[in-house]
């Protein structure tokens, strides 16, 4: 979604209860778990070697509980206080070229 300017939280909140038991928006979800991935799919990985150790482990695993991979200037996680869990819903709002993405 579009926007001319910020949304209020109201509008996020509303927007994220919309979108609560909403199919996901492409085919095929999980296609990639257990199987060799469909021909026209652009697999992106990155890999960066962190360290090693249960230490190590334990921190990446801290980082993604706290949603760290939407710690950038220009993105807001909506909202980072949620649970990570397969039924939680949030969204990314996003800041770019003079309006916002939801």
């Amino acid at each position: 979604m579009f926007l001319l300017r910020k949304p209020s939280a109201e509008f996020i909140r509303n927007f994220i209860v919309s979108q609560n038991d909403q199919p996901f928006s492409y085919g095929r979800s999980g296609a990639t778990r257990d199987e060799t991935p469909p021909r026209k799919y652009n697999i992106d990985h990155h890999r960066i070697h962190l360290g090693s150790g249960t230490h190590v482990f334990d921190r990446a695993c801290e980082a993604l509980r706290q949603w760290k991979m939407f710690d950038m200037s220009w993105i807001q996680l909506c909202w980072p206080n949620t649970p990570i869990d397969v039924h939680s819903t949030v969204a990314v709002l996003i800041s770019h070229a003079g309006f916002w993405s939801l």
